[in-house]
């Protein structure tokens, strides 16, 4: 289920529901994506209003949970779900562009676009682990 929410409302870690796009029908921001600070920023600029959100998320006057108490990386370590979805966004970002015209919510597309993203994400885990060696 989702909801439609103010974009003055929302808060990181809050997922779209459905495809924001702007008034020319440009993406956006793709459903499915786990808005960041970033995301805000992008929707202030195009003036967008309202988004549709996932239901679990919790409303604006609640924050938003923190990991779980105990378990925060030790200096110079990066939390593995924190790296994961990172590697997500970015590929997100990247594809985005290259989707711009094409409905990802549909078939055949959606398939197309989860794949493009898988290996968007290998080859960004590649690249970072080459980097670090």
């Amino acid at each position: 289920m989702s909801r439609i929410a103010p974009t003055a409302e929302l808060r990181a870690g809050m997922t779209l529901a459905a495809p924001v796009h702007d008034r020319s029908g440009r993406l956006l921001i793709p459903a499915g994506m786990t808005l960041q600070d970033k995301h805000l920023r992008v929707l202030r600029a195009w003036g967008v209003s309202e988004v549709r959100i996932q239901d679990g998320d919790p409303p604006a006057t609640e924050p938003v949970p923190d990991a779980a108490e105990g378990t925060q990386p030790t200096a110079g370590e990066e939390d593995p779900d924190a790296a994961e979805a990172r590697l997500g966004a970015t590929a997100d970002e990247a594809l985005a562009e290259r989707f711009q015209h094409c409905d990802i919510e549909r078939f055949p597309m959606d398939g197309i676009y989860r794949i493009a993203r898988r290996a968007m994400i290998d080859e960004l885990r590649q690249s970072r682990g080459a980097g670090s060696r």
